[in-house]
């Protein structure tokens, strides 16, 4: 896949699991993955990272996904930083929380690449 290198993709989601099959198939492709499990210190995450795109789940325990993509959206230095949500309900509108797409689960993974490169892109 061209036009991966160096694109840095911040994954956000309380599943391990899903975490490393998500950033391994990522990685594969190139990019530069890093994961955070939980949504405590976002900001300080995100600023750290320096993400391209952020894949993040909704549902991450004590943390709302989508409340913390209108903190991002809001924040001056991350708000220009594409954000994908991830999430099994399946009658979200991404646009509601600002976000710049929504997949959800489960995904086929070709589909979560092609997203993540049209929207990194």
């Amino acid at each position: 896949m061209t036009g991966t290198n160096n694109k840095r993709i911040l994954i956000v989601d309380d599943n391990e699991d899903i975490s490393q099959v998500v950033g391994m198939v990522l990685s594969d492709k190139g990019y530069d993955v890093h994961s955070h499990s939980t949504g405590a210190d976002i900001i300080s995450t995100v600023l750290n990272v320096n993400p391209d795109l952020i894949l993040m789940d909704i549902m991450l325990g004590e943390y709302d996904g989508r409340e913390l993509c209108t903190m991002l959206k809001d924040n001056e230095e991350t708000s220009e930083i594409p954000i994908l949500l991830v999430s099994g309900a399946h009658d979200l509108h991404p646009k509601q929380n600002r976000a710049d797409g929504f997949i959800s689960k489960p995904f086929d993974i070709d589909y979560l690449l092609l997203r993540v490169a049209r929207t990194i892109n």
